[in-house]
């Protein structure tokens, strides 16, 4: 900091006092975020291609082309309590940022008072006296040392902080909003699936029961009675459904500031197909700069390093100017004469002698209070990186096991369609049919799970890239 020469005479302070507290300068040290083992040239292991331009922006679900899930996402940013909350938190330190750096201007105050006073004299007559007095005083603290820079700098960064937080909470409950309408979508197709099963076994239950009537040889009591059991199995998974898409459907309620109904209809439908990945992934270290979560980590560092500087100056003196001007008199006349005006300026130099060692021990305090920050942040962009990492593994190897169950549901309906025609016309057993029937069942399962799985996993990657897709929607795949 550089003095103006002529300070010491204007503030009526001693060379001495100035050069000691000049030479008192504090240097912080700071804590430096670690690198993670991050390099410019650090790239993905999963095969996805690095690119100078990543894959980022707002509104990344808009590639889904769905006017029911957008309509819930923006019921979610206008209702959400969360996000209000979240946003309530950001005002405040907002907020708690202009108080801050309020403390760099100068303090007024102003008073004004009368006093007014009777007297009985010796004959009984009253006398009496009015006086007033008017007073206005300036207080300003001189930031030799930036204490309250620092302060501002550590409000600043934690503002910073609120507000990435607020965007990281928007984007997990979007995400979170995609997922259950990816859930809806799913249960609604299962719901169809399973009552094609039913009607199938209806009609093999139907066909068991007439050939056990007509005596035909190999048709026993325990056939029929197998074949009410496979119906009733296949009945029963319709309420666990119901109950699922119901969760579903009342969480979506719930985030999008709405009371949840318990509804079963809901408008729900994705393309029959995921959409590609059309678009490059970026690099590991330009995650540093789109995740919110990672960027409110740096600033809760940034803002752990400037109270360092805090603890560090507030172990130096403290200079405070006070001024002030008191006038009075008994008419406003007299109050509002120069002549009667006393002003007075004054600086006070403060100086913590000894407080047994916690001025430092403070310093220390926070200098590893800003180093496990530091750690923390390593953690959270290890885990940011761990996130893609596996988003993009199981972009490639749900899409193989989805590939594998399409012709494994093929070959189950397939094995089914001759089972049931061979037992209709007599040369089948039910044994057969029954053992096709719950293959393909369980067929059908496993490929509209792992479709699930594909669709929420796109979306965990795009949470994890802080990105977006926008390829069309496709046809194809089993129905």
């Amino acid at each position: 900091m550089l003095l103006d020469p002529t300070a010491p005479r204007r503030l009526g302070l001693s060379l001495p006092i100035l050069f000691l507290t000049a030479s008192c300068s504090p240097g912080v040290e700071q804590v430096a975020a670690p690198s993670a083992g991050l390099t410019a040239s650090s790239s993905y292991s999963n095969g996805a291609k690095p690119s100078a331009m990543p894959m980022v922006g707002s509104g990344w679900w808009n590639g889904l082309g769905s006017a029911d899930l957008n309509a819930l996402i923006d019921g979610l940013i206008a209702s959400n309590p969360d996000i209000a909350a979240a946003s309530l938190r950001v005002l405040q330190s907002e907020l708690e940022l202009g108080n801050i750096r309020s403390q760099r201007l100068p303090t007024a105050t102003a008073s004004a008072s009368s006093t007014g006073t009777a007297a009985a004299g010796p004959a009984g007559d009253r006398s009496t006296d009015a006086t007033g007095d008017l007073a206005a005083g300036v207080r300003w603290e001189a930031d030799l040392w930036g204490r309250i820079a620092r302060e501002g700098d550590r409000a600043a960064a934690l503002l910073l902080a609120t507000s990435y937080d607020r965007e990281a909470l928007a984007n997990s409950l979007i995400a979170n909003v995609i997922r259950a309408y990816i859930s809806v979508t799913f249960d609604r197709r299962e719901i169809v699936a399973t009552r094609r099963i039913i009607d199938s076994r209806r009609t093999s239950l139907a066909i068991t029961q007439d050939r056990f009537g007509l005596g035909v040889d190999g048709t026993t009591a325990g056939t029929v009675k197998s074949a009410e059991e496979n119906l009733a199995a296949a009945r029963a998974e319709l309420p666990r459904l119901e109950l699922s898409l119901i969760e579903n459907v009342n969480a979506l309620d719930a985030l999008s500031g709405g009371v949840p109904r318990s509804r079963i209809s809901v408008s729900a439908s994705l393309p029959r197909n995921l959409p590609p990945l059309n678009a490059t992934t970026g690099t590991p270290v330009q995650l540093l700069d789109r995740r919110p979560d990672i960027q409110a980590a740096a600033a809760r560092l940034a803002a752990a390093n400037a109270n360092i500087g805090v603890s560090v100056a507030d172990r130096f003196p403290t200079l405070t100017l006070n001024g002030s001007l008191r006038s009075g008199g008994g008419g406003l006349g007299d109050i509002l004469d120069i002549d009667n005006v006393i002003a007075s300026l004054t600086a006070e130099l403060l100086l913590t002698v000894f407080d047994g060692g916690r001025g430092s021990r403070l310093v220390a305090i926070r200098k590893a209070e800003a180093e496990e920050l530091a750690h923390s942040y390593v953690s959270t962009v290890l885990a940011a990186i761990r996130e893609v990492e596996d988003g993009l593994s199981g972009e490639r190897l749900l899409a193989e096991r989805a590939r594998l169950l399409t012709v494994r549901l093929s070959a189950a309906r397939q094995a089914t369609r001759i089972a049931s025609d061979r037992y209709r016309d007599g040369t089948g057993t039910y044994l057969t049919l029954l053992d096709s029937s719950r293959s393909e069942a369980n067929a059908e399962t496993a490929y509209l799970n792992v479709e699930r799985a594909r669709w929420i996993n796109r979306v965990d990657l795009m949470l994890a890239l802080g990105g977006r897709w926008s390829a069309p929607s496709i046809a194809g795949g089993p129905a």
